[in-house]
């Protein structure tokens, strides 16, 4: 497991935060919960639709929202609600305003969502779920290997540097396979006061509130800032998943 526990120390950087596995539990406490969020309602990943709840929201409770995404009470098999949180913060600057709603179109979300991982899993070999018996391999591991492999792709080769036509292939193939569940699962856990969606749309729709939560505290919640929330979490699920292979 120490070589595990070195490259991602390697990757996410050497701090304190990164050891301290108890920080993700301080904020939420949560009862006669299962490490694996097994007991987690789990009927978010078949909503096709869900509605913005436009109702008044205050920080804490965003923060209590995220926070619970954070926890073990919500279901992970994979680390695609870290991938979704972070591409929806990559992309906030690019929300648009139709009919007083913030819309964030899903081609979006998901060339950040793609671009990310593309790292993570073809640069870095970082394995992306849970094994469970039946897969090793998430689908946004499965898609990126056989692109790379299909069209011969260096691994080192960054994902911007691909031609066009190709990014655009292999987009869109995360994006129909990856937004299945993910984007209901994550809004079942934020309890439909951050975004409301629709499968048949092409876009969802940031509440005004949260969207201001979310600007103000980026650099608290994205990957990029040196001790943050979302990649210590990151980093935190990562662990076990990797702690099962061999060295």
């Amino acid at each position: 497991m120490l070589g595990k526990v070195q490259k991602l120390k390697n990757i996410f950087g050497d701090n304190k935060c990164f050891y301290d596995t108890w920080v993700m539990k301080i904020k939420v406490k949560v009862k006669n919960k299962a490490f694996d969020g097994s007991e987690c309602n789990m009927a978010g990943l078949d909503l096709k639709k869900g509605e913005l709840q436009l109702v008044p929201i205050h920080d804490d409770q965003l923060w209590a929202r995220f926070n619970f995404v954070f926890s073990d009470a919500s279901a992970k098999r994979n680390s695609y609600k870290f991938g979704l949180i972070k591409s929806i913060l990559d992309n906030l600057l690019n929300c648009t305003i139709e009919d007083d709603k913030f819309v964030l179109f899903y081609h979006d979300i998901f060339a950040k969502f793609t671009e990310s991982y593309w790292n993570l899993v073809l640069k870095y070999h970082l394995r992306q779920m849970r094994p469970d018996g039946k897969s090793q391999y998430s689908k946004i591991e499965q898609i990126l290997r056989q692109a790379q492999i299909g069209f011969k792709i260096p691994e080192q080769i960054p994902f911007d540097s691909l031609n066009a036509t190709l990014q655009e292939t292999i987009i869109a193939q995360v994006q129909r396979e990856c937004r299945k569940y993910v984007i209901g699962a994550l809004y079942s856990d934020l309890e439909g006061i951050v975004y409301g969606f629709d499968k048949k749309e092409k876009y969802l729709v940031l509440h005004p509130t949260a969207y201001q939560f979310l600007m103000k505290y980026k650099m608290v919640y994205s990957y990029s800032s040196g001790l943050n929330m979302c990649h210590h979490h990151y980093s935190m699920f990562l662990l076990p998943v990797h702690s099962l292979q061999k060295e």
